[in-house]
Protein backbone atom coordinates (compact mmCIF):
# COMPACT_ATOMS: atom_id res chain seq x y z
CA UNK A 1 0.00 0.00 0.00
CA UNK A 2 1.80 2.99 -1.30
CA UNK A 3 2.41 6.34 1.26
CA UNK A 4 2.53 9.76 0.28
CA UNK A 5 4.90 12.09 2.50
CA UNK A 6 3.87 15.78 2.23
CA UNK A 7 3.35 19.15 4.10
CA UNK A 8 0.09 19.41 6.06
CA UNK A 9 -3.00 21.21 3.99
CA UNK A 10 -4.40 23.30 6.00
CA UNK A 11 -8.20 22.07 6.04
CA UNK A 12 -6.05 18.91 7.84
CA UNK A 13 -5.13 20.68 11.02
CA UNK A 14 -8.30 19.08 13.01
CA UNK A 15 -7.07 15.69 11.47
CA UNK A 16 -3.44 15.80 12.44
CA UNK A 17 -4.73 17.06 16.10
CA UNK A 18 -6.86 14.27 16.30
CA UNK A 19 -3.97 12.01 15.71
CA UNK A 20 -1.47 13.65 18.60
CA UNK A 21 -4.23 13.56 20.86
CA UNK A 22 -4.59 9.47 20.15
CA UNK A 23 -0.83 9.10 20.45
CA UNK A 24 -0.61 11.15 23.92
CA UNK A 25 -4.45 10.70 25.34
CA UNK A 26 -2.73 12.24 28.93
CA UNK A 27 -2.04 15.68 27.41
CA UNK A 28 -4.19 18.82 27.97
CA UNK A 29 -6.11 19.08 24.49
CA UNK A 30 -4.98 22.43 24.12
CA UNK A 31 -1.19 21.61 24.64
CA UNK A 32 -1.87 20.68 20.75
CA UNK A 33 -4.60 22.91 19.80
CA UNK A 34 -2.05 25.83 19.80
CA UNK A 35 0.54 24.66 17.38
CA UNK A 36 -1.80 25.32 14.82
CA UNK A 37 -3.75 28.19 16.50
CA UNK A 38 -1.41 29.62 19.01
CA UNK A 39 2.07 29.94 17.01
CA UNK A 40 2.19 33.11 14.55
CA UNK A 41 5.61 31.18 13.05
CA UNK A 42 3.74 28.46 11.95
CA UNK A 43 3.90 27.13 8.03
CA UNK A 44 1.59 24.41 6.52
CA UNK A 45 5.23 22.66 5.75
CA UNK A 46 6.35 23.08 8.84
CA UNK A 47 4.09 20.22 9.54
CA UNK A 48 5.19 17.40 7.31
CA UNK A 49 2.56 14.28 7.02
CA UNK A 50 2.22 10.87 6.07
CA UNK A 51 -0.57 10.12 4.65
CA UNK A 52 -1.77 6.69 3.36
CA UNK A 53 -5.14 5.92 1.99
CA UNK A 54 -6.46 9.07 2.34
CA UNK A 55 -5.39 9.40 6.61
CA UNK A 56 -2.92 11.17 8.09
CA UNK A 57 -0.87 8.51 9.99
CA UNK A 58 2.39 9.97 11.41
CA UNK A 59 3.86 13.29 11.50
CA UNK A 60 6.83 15.63 12.25
CA UNK A 61 6.33 19.17 13.01
CA UNK A 62 8.74 22.40 13.68
CA UNK A 63 8.04 25.47 16.14
CA UNK A 64 10.28 28.18 14.77
CA UNK A 65 11.64 30.66 17.68
CA UNK A 66 14.40 32.77 18.40
CA UNK A 67 16.45 32.59 20.86
CA UNK A 68 19.18 34.75 22.81
CA UNK A 69 22.95 33.37 22.98
CA UNK A 70 25.12 35.88 24.72
CA UNK A 71 25.42 38.51 22.10
CA UNK A 72 23.46 37.27 19.39
CA UNK A 73 20.61 35.81 18.48
CA UNK A 74 19.69 32.33 16.89
CA UNK A 75 16.54 30.62 14.99
CA UNK A 76 15.69 27.52 16.48
CA UNK A 77 14.05 24.84 14.93
CA UNK A 78 11.92 23.36 17.64
CA UNK A 79 10.52 19.59 16.77
CA UNK A 80 7.87 18.12 18.57
CA UNK A 81 4.46 15.76 17.59
CA UNK A 82 6.64 12.81 16.20
CA UNK A 83 4.28 10.35 16.04
CA UNK A 84 2.70 7.54 14.38
CA UNK A 85 -0.24 5.87 14.72
CA UNK A 86 -0.36 2.34 16.32
CA UNK A 87 -1.44 0.06 13.70
CA UNK A 88 1.57 2.26 11.24
CA UNK A 89 4.10 1.79 13.38
CA UNK A 90 7.37 -0.24 12.48
CA UNK A 91 7.24 0.95 8.81
CA UNK A 92 10.10 4.23 9.06
CA UNK A 93 7.30 6.80 8.66
CA UNK A 94 7.78 9.07 11.78
CA UNK A 95 11.96 9.34 10.79
CA UNK A 96 11.09 9.92 7.25
CA UNK A 97 8.33 12.82 8.31
CA UNK A 98 11.39 13.95 10.71
CA UNK A 99 14.07 14.05 8.10
CA UNK A 100 11.78 15.90 5.87
CA UNK A 101 11.70 18.03 8.92
CA UNK A 102 14.97 18.66 8.72
CA UNK A 103 15.19 19.65 4.98
CA UNK A 104 12.67 22.53 6.62
CA UNK A 105 14.68 23.46 8.43
CA UNK A 106 18.19 23.71 6.66
CA UNK A 107 16.17 25.20 3.85
CA UNK A 108 14.46 28.30 6.04
CA UNK A 109 18.38 29.23 7.20
CA UNK A 110 17.65 28.29 10.87
CA UNK A 111 20.46 27.76 12.97
CA UNK A 112 19.76 24.62 15.51
CA UNK A 113 17.36 22.12 15.88
CA UNK A 114 15.85 21.07 19.37
CA UNK A 115 13.29 18.53 20.73
CA UNK A 116 12.54 17.30 24.71
CA UNK A 117 11.49 13.64 24.25
CA UNK A 118 8.49 12.19 26.07
CA UNK A 119 9.94 9.07 26.37
CA UNK A 120 14.34 9.00 27.46
CA UNK A 121 13.99 5.46 25.18
CA UNK A 122 13.58 7.51 21.86
CA UNK A 123 17.32 8.35 21.89
CA UNK A 124 18.16 5.90 19.42
CA UNK A 125 15.06 6.56 17.18
CA UNK A 126 15.88 10.31 17.20
CA UNK A 127 20.17 9.91 16.94
CA UNK A 128 20.09 8.47 13.33
CA UNK A 129 19.20 12.45 11.95
CA UNK A 130 22.19 13.57 13.12
CA UNK A 131 21.11 14.47 16.97
CA UNK A 132 22.76 14.07 19.98
CA UNK A 133 22.06 13.66 23.53
CA UNK A 134 22.16 17.10 25.16
CA UNK A 135 21.35 17.41 29.11
CA UNK A 136 20.19 19.94 30.87
CA UNK A 137 20.59 20.17 34.40
CA UNK A 138 17.36 20.39 37.06
CA UNK A 139 17.58 21.31 40.23
CA UNK A 140 15.92 18.89 42.60
CA UNK A 141 15.53 19.62 46.40
CA UNK A 142 13.98 18.08 49.33
CA UNK A 143 12.80 20.30 51.94
CA UNK A 144 13.48 20.09 55.53
CA UNK A 145 10.64 19.68 57.35
CA UNK A 146 10.98 22.37 59.29
CA UNK A 147 11.42 24.71 56.42
CA UNK A 148 8.86 27.51 56.16
CA UNK A 149 8.43 31.01 54.75
CA UNK A 150 10.98 33.49 55.87
CA UNK A 151 10.24 37.25 57.13
CA UNK A 152 10.28 39.55 54.28
CA UNK A 153 9.30 43.63 54.25
CA UNK A 154 7.88 42.80 50.12
CA UNK A 155 4.62 41.07 49.31
CA UNK A 156 4.10 38.18 47.46
CA UNK A 157 0.54 37.83 45.32
CA UNK A 158 -1.14 36.36 42.33
CA UNK A 159 -0.27 38.05 39.38
CA UNK A 160 -2.68 40.45 38.14
CA UNK A 161 -3.52 41.97 34.42
CA UNK A 162 -1.91 45.50 35.63
CA UNK A 163 1.17 43.65 36.53
CA UNK A 164 1.76 42.55 32.80
CA UNK A 165 3.57 44.60 31.37
CA UNK A 166 6.18 44.26 34.50
CA UNK A 167 6.58 40.76 34.44
CA UNK A 168 7.18 41.19 30.61
CA UNK A 169 9.76 43.96 30.68
CA UNK A 170 11.42 41.70 33.79
CA UNK A 171 11.46 38.78 31.32
CA UNK A 172 12.97 40.63 28.51
CA UNK A 173 15.85 42.11 30.76
CA UNK A 174 16.51 38.93 32.38
CA UNK A 175 16.39 36.84 29.18
CA UNK A 176 18.26 39.19 26.82
CA UNK A 177 21.26 37.22 26.37
CA UNK A 178 20.31 34.11 28.45
CA UNK A 179 20.96 31.17 25.72
CA UNK A 180 18.51 29.12 24.69
CA UNK A 181 15.70 31.65 26.28
CA UNK A 182 12.98 32.58 23.52
CA UNK A 183 12.71 36.11 22.94
CA UNK A 184 8.92 36.45 23.36
CA UNK A 185 6.95 39.18 21.16
CA UNK A 186 3.34 40.33 22.73
CA UNK A 187 1.87 37.90 20.26
CA UNK A 188 3.57 34.97 21.66
CA UNK A 189 2.74 35.80 25.56
CA UNK A 190 -1.02 35.75 24.39
CA UNK A 191 -1.30 32.91 21.94
CA UNK A 192 0.99 30.47 22.82
CA UNK A 193 1.74 31.05 26.77
CA UNK A 194 -2.21 31.80 26.88
CA UNK A 195 -0.87 34.92 29.64
CA UNK A 196 -2.80 38.37 28.38
CA UNK A 197 -5.14 39.87 31.03
CA UNK A 198 -7.90 37.81 30.15
CA UNK A 199 -6.27 34.92 31.22
CA UNK A 200 -3.75 34.69 33.78
CA UNK A 201 -3.16 31.28 35.63
CA UNK A 202 -3.55 31.29 38.74
CA UNK A 203 0.21 29.74 39.48
CA UNK A 204 1.74 32.61 38.42
CA UNK A 205 2.81 35.03 41.28
CA UNK A 206 4.78 38.46 41.86
CA UNK A 207 7.22 40.41 44.83
CA UNK A 208 6.86 43.59 45.06
CA UNK A 209 7.91 46.20 47.19
CA UNK A 210 5.80 48.62 49.13
CA UNK A 211 5.32 50.96 46.36
CA UNK A 212 3.80 47.82 44.54
CA UNK A 213 6.60 47.87 42.18
CA UNK A 214 6.72 44.20 40.69
CA UNK A 215 10.34 43.38 41.38
CA UNK A 216 9.83 39.57 40.03
CA UNK A 217 8.28 37.19 39.75
CA UNK A 218 7.76 33.19 39.31
CA UNK A 219 5.47 30.21 37.59
CA UNK A 220 4.90 26.76 38.67
CA UNK A 221 3.35 23.39 38.33
CA UNK A 222 2.34 20.80 41.21
CA UNK A 223 4.05 18.00 40.89
CA UNK A 224 1.88 14.69 41.36
CA UNK A 225 1.76 14.12 45.19
CA UNK A 226 0.00 11.99 48.15
CA UNK A 227 -0.42 11.67 51.61
CA UNK A 228 2.95 11.33 52.08
CA UNK A 229 4.68 13.50 49.41
CA UNK A 230 4.05 16.45 47.32
CA UNK A 231 5.91 19.38 45.63
CA UNK A 232 6.07 21.67 42.74
CA UNK A 233 8.31 22.30 39.40
CA UNK A 234 9.34 26.08 39.12
CA UNK A 235 8.92 26.42 35.24
CA UNK A 236 10.01 29.81 34.73
CA UNK A 237 11.22 32.77 37.14
CA UNK A 238 12.71 36.35 36.90
CA UNK A 239 13.84 39.17 38.50
CA UNK A 240 14.74 42.84 37.88
CA UNK A 241 18.72 42.71 37.77
CA UNK A 242 19.77 45.78 38.79
CA UNK A 243 18.62 45.59 42.60
CA UNK A 244 21.17 45.83 44.80
CA UNK A 245 22.45 42.64 46.04
CA UNK A 246 20.32 42.15 49.33
CA UNK A 247 17.01 43.24 47.81
CA UNK A 248 17.96 40.49 45.29
CA UNK A 249 18.32 37.93 47.76
CA UNK A 250 15.68 39.07 49.30
CA UNK A 251 13.07 38.85 46.18
CA UNK A 252 14.30 35.46 45.01
CA UNK A 253 13.96 33.72 48.75
CA UNK A 254 10.26 35.42 48.93
CA UNK A 255 9.64 33.95 45.57
CA UNK A 256 10.83 30.46 46.54
CA UNK A 257 9.31 30.76 50.29
CA UNK A 258 5.86 31.37 48.78
CA UNK A 259 5.97 28.60 46.59
CA UNK A 260 6.74 26.07 50.40
CA UNK A 261 4.11 27.72 52.01
CA UNK A 262 1.90 26.29 49.08
CA UNK A 263 3.04 22.99 49.52
CA UNK A 264 0.50 20.47 51.89
CA UNK A 265 2.05 19.43 55.13
CA UNK A 266 3.01 16.26 54.31
CA UNK A 267 6.16 14.75 55.64
CA UNK A 268 8.23 15.10 51.99
CA UNK A 269 8.08 17.94 50.18
CA UNK A 270 10.30 18.16 46.86
CA UNK A 271 10.97 21.34 44.29
CA UNK A 272 12.60 20.88 41.03
CA UNK A 273 13.50 24.10 39.44
CA UNK A 274 14.00 23.69 35.73
CA UNK A 275 15.31 27.38 35.57
CA UNK A 276 18.77 29.47 35.16
CA UNK A 277 21.40 28.27 38.13
CA UNK A 278 21.41 31.72 39.75
CA UNK A 279 23.57 32.24 42.86
CA UNK A 280 20.86 33.98 44.74
CA UNK A 281 18.55 30.83 43.59
CA UNK A 282 21.09 28.58 45.20
CA UNK A 283 21.68 30.87 48.06
CA UNK A 284 17.66 30.89 49.21
CA UNK A 285 17.64 27.11 48.61
CA UNK A 286 20.21 26.37 51.17
CA UNK A 287 18.86 27.08 54.76
CA UNK A 288 15.23 25.13 53.62
CA UNK A 289 16.62 22.58 52.06
CA UNK A 290 17.64 18.79 53.55
CA UNK A 291 19.63 18.22 50.63
CA UNK A 292 20.32 19.37 46.82
CA UNK A 293 21.53 17.31 43.39
CA UNK A 294 22.06 19.19 40.07
CA UNK A 295 20.74 16.32 37.63
CA UNK A 296 21.16 16.12 33.93
CA UNK A 297 17.59 14.88 33.90
CA UNK A 298 15.85 17.24 31.13
CA UNK A 299 16.29 14.67 28.07
CA UNK A 300 16.55 16.90 25.18
CA UNK A 301 18.49 16.46 21.47
CA UNK A 302 20.47 19.23 19.50
CA UNK A 303 21.64 19.37 15.35
CA UNK A 304 23.03 21.76 14.18
CA UNK A 305 21.76 22.59 10.54
CA UNK A 306 24.84 23.54 8.37
CA UNK A 307 27.60 22.70 8.26
CA UNK A 308 29.77 25.68 9.50
CA UNK A 309 26.97 28.43 8.84
CA UNK A 310 26.61 29.15 12.50
CA UNK A 311 29.83 29.38 13.01
CA UNK A 312 31.07 31.71 11.22
CA UNK A 313 27.98 33.91 11.66
CA UNK A 314 29.82 33.91 15.28
CA UNK A 315 32.91 34.92 14.10
CA UNK A 316 32.35 38.91 13.66
CA UNK A 317 32.16 38.95 17.53
CA UNK A 318 34.47 36.01 18.03
CA UNK A 319 37.21 37.98 16.31
CA UNK A 320 36.32 41.10 18.38
CA UNK A 321 36.93 39.44 21.95
CA UNK A 322 39.81 37.19 20.31
CA UNK A 323 41.79 40.42 19.25
CA UNK A 324 40.79 42.21 23.02
CA UNK A 325 42.31 39.11 24.47
CA UNK A 326 45.58 38.99 22.79
CA UNK A 327 45.06 36.72 20.14
CA UNK A 328 45.02 33.21 21.97
CA UNK A 329 46.29 30.57 19.58
CA UNK A 330 44.91 27.17 18.90
CA UNK A 331 42.57 25.31 16.83
CA UNK A 332 39.80 23.20 17.59
CA UNK A 333 37.44 21.06 15.20
CA UNK A 334 34.06 20.19 15.80
CA UNK A 335 32.00 17.41 14.44
CA UNK A 336 28.81 18.15 12.78
CA UNK A 337 25.96 15.93 10.40
CA UNK A 338 27.70 17.02 7.58
CA UNK A 339 31.39 16.66 8.25
CA UNK A 340 33.88 17.78 10.21
CA UNK A 341 34.93 21.62 10.58
CA UNK A 342 37.77 23.57 12.18
CA UNK A 343 37.79 26.86 14.38
CA UNK A 344 41.55 28.28 13.45
CA UNK A 345 43.19 30.73 15.69
CA UNK A 346 46.70 30.48 14.32
CA UNK A 347 46.59 33.39 12.01
CA UNK A 348 45.78 36.74 11.90
CA UNK A 349 42.11 36.03 12.27
CA UNK A 350 39.99 33.73 13.41
CA UNK A 351 38.88 30.99 10.53
CA UNK A 352 36.00 28.61 10.12
CA UNK A 353 36.61 26.15 7.53
CA UNK A 354 35.79 22.15 6.30
CA UNK A 355 37.68 20.04 6.84
CA UNK A 356 38.44 16.40 6.08
CA UNK A 357 39.30 14.06 8.84
CA UNK A 358 37.44 13.78 12.27
CA UNK A 359 40.39 12.80 14.03
CA UNK A 360 40.52 14.56 17.33
CA UNK A 361 37.18 16.61 16.26
CA UNK A 362 35.28 17.50 19.38
CA UNK A 363 31.45 15.96 19.57
CA UNK A 364 28.43 18.47 17.71
CA UNK A 365 27.17 18.01 21.32
CA UNK A 366 30.27 19.43 22.83
CA UNK A 367 29.97 22.31 21.01
CA UNK A 368 26.58 22.91 21.96
CA UNK A 369 27.94 22.89 25.57
CA UNK A 370 30.40 25.58 25.23
CA UNK A 371 28.38 27.72 23.15
CA UNK A 372 25.17 27.84 25.49
CA UNK A 373 27.80 28.16 29.04
CA UNK A 374 27.46 24.82 29.81
CA UNK A 375 30.90 23.59 30.62
CA UNK A 376 34.43 24.52 31.48
CA UNK A 377 36.86 24.55 28.44
CA UNK A 378 39.32 23.15 31.12
CA UNK A 379 36.95 19.97 30.92
CA UNK A 380 36.71 19.40 27.58
CA UNK A 381 39.62 20.32 25.32
CA UNK A 382 42.08 17.46 25.05
CA UNK A 383 45.14 20.41 24.20
CA UNK A 384 45.67 22.27 27.58
CA UNK A 385 47.04 25.50 24.72
CA UNK A 386 43.40 25.64 23.81
CA UNK A 387 42.16 26.67 27.07
CA UNK A 388 42.32 30.25 26.80
CA UNK A 389 41.48 30.22 23.50
CA UNK A 390 37.93 28.60 24.22
CA UNK A 391 37.36 30.27 27.59
CA UNK A 392 37.99 33.82 25.43
CA UNK A 393 35.38 32.65 23.00
CA UNK A 394 32.91 30.80 25.12
CA UNK A 395 31.95 32.18 28.11
CA UNK A 396 30.23 31.05 30.72
CA UNK A 397 26.20 31.74 30.94
CA UNK A 398 23.53 30.64 33.17
CA UNK A 399 21.34 28.81 30.44
CA UNK A 400 17.99 27.78 30.01
CA UNK A 401 15.29 27.21 28.11
CA UNK A 402 11.83 27.98 30.32
CA UNK A 403 9.83 24.27 30.34
CA UNK A 404 6.57 27.38 29.90
CA UNK A 405 8.05 27.71 26.75
CA UNK A 406 7.65 23.96 25.96
CA UNK A 407 6.83 22.80 22.65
Amino acid sequence: MSVEFRALQPQEREACLNLWRTVWPDESPDTWQRYFYGDVEWLPYYTQVAVEEGRIVSTAHICKRIVACGTFQLTLGGITGVATRPEYRGRGYSTECLRRAITIMEADAMDFSLLFLHNPGMHDHCAPPGYVTLPLPVLEAALTPEAVPRSTDLLVRQATANDLPQIREIYNRYNHRRPLAVQRNEAYWRDWLRIHPGHLPDTLRVATDAEGKVLGYIRIEKLPGNAEEAGARVIECGWILDLRPEVEQQVVTALLDDVIAQLPPVPQRLLRLEVAMEPALQTALEPVAERTAARWQRSAMVRLLHRDNLLRGLTLDWNERWIAAGRPTGQVAFQTPYGPVLLDASGPFLRVQPIDTEESALGQETFFELLIGLREPATIAPDARCHTLLNTLFPRHACVYWPADQF
